[in-house]
């Protein structure tokens, strides 16, 4: 299902049902297409740019020159070996999902590393600290998500969102717009893909626009908490989100929502519904008014 055909289908709603049962109508209209999801993601834009996810357990030598040469080299050609080698520790448990124009070109960037145990997400190795400067100690993903995120327990899934960049030698602002728009439905749909709950971001705190587009565009929350990592004088932005909760109120905000919505799930369906079990991997909003009680 196109963008545009998801517009159609909700623009043709009454704005009352789709307030109501805006996620239920999502997930069966999604139906309606065909799913397009195999082992990995893999689809493009109207523009032809080209978003592919890799696993970093078995990824091509070429490919992964290519990811180096785009985010491990500053602005004088230099090499970040440090950064570079403190990075493949989270090889094993993460996905690379890259976006390149018809010349293979890499125009941004994305990683989703899954968390497996303490020490096994970057943010771990950071001090948590609040705007007043008191220190928490080194970070606990597990423990964090428990504490700070209604419902968590340690049977649901955790991952962080990392090393996200997009080139600023985009000449076409058509396809600087398509290039954002993939690499924050990659994002959602490895959430959707592999059933993770919770998810952790870290973002530049002079970083504003970077910052708005997590809590507005992908419903990120902020719990006024920042990471330090060693040698570091300014501190990062924590932001999280329960994606069960996001899923059940994000169709629910209006038409815009609501297709985007629709379009994403057209296109992950197929993995993201079912569990091992059988079951529906998260639960449906049908009264929207309950849920922003919640």
């Amino acid at each position: 299902m196109k963008m545009s055909t998801a517009k159609i289908v909700s623009s043709q709603l009454p704005s009352g049902i789709m307030s109501k049962y805006g996620s239920l109508l999502c997930y069966l209209l999604s139906f309606m297409s065909r799913p397009n999801v195999y082992s990995g993601m893999a689809f493009k834009s109207e523009n032809d740019l080209r978003l592919k996810e890799y696993n970093m357990n078995d990824i091509d030598e070429s490919v992964l020159e290519k990811f180096r040469k785009f985010y491990y080299y500053d602005e004088n050609n230099t090499f970040l070996k440090k950064e570079y080698e403190c990075d493949t520790q989270y090889f094993n448990n993460s996905y690379l999902h890259l976006v390149t124009d018809k010349q293979e070109n890499v125009l941004g960037s994305v990683m989703v590393i899954a968390y497996t145990k303490p020490k096994s997400l970057p943010i771990e190795h950071a001090v948590m600290k609040d705007k007043d400067g008191n220190d928490f100690g080194k970070f606990d993903a597990n423990d964090f998500c428990k504490r700070k995120l209604i419902g968590a327990n340690t049977n649901h899934k955790i991952c962080e969102v990392y090393r996200l960049k997009k080139t600023p030698y985009i000449l076409s602002k058509k396809a600087d717009v398509e290039t954002s728009f993939l690499l924050l439905a990659s994002i959602i749909g490895k959430f959707l893909l592999k059933n993770y709950r919770y998810a952790l971001i870290t973002c530049s705190r002079e970083n504003k626009g970077l910052h708005n587009l997590y809590l507005k565009n992908l419903l990120f929350k902020s719990p006024g908490l920042f990471a330090y990592y060693p040698q570091d004088t300014c501190g990062w932005n924590i932001l999280t989100m329960d994606f069960w909760k996001q899923q059940k109120v994000y169709a629910n905000y209006g038409r815009k929502q609501f297709a985007t919505e629709l379009f994403f799930l057209s296109h992950f369906r197929r993995k993201s519904f079912m569990l091992e079990s059988g079951r529906l991997s998260r639960p449906f909003s049908l009264d929207v008014s309950k849920v922003n009680k919640n």
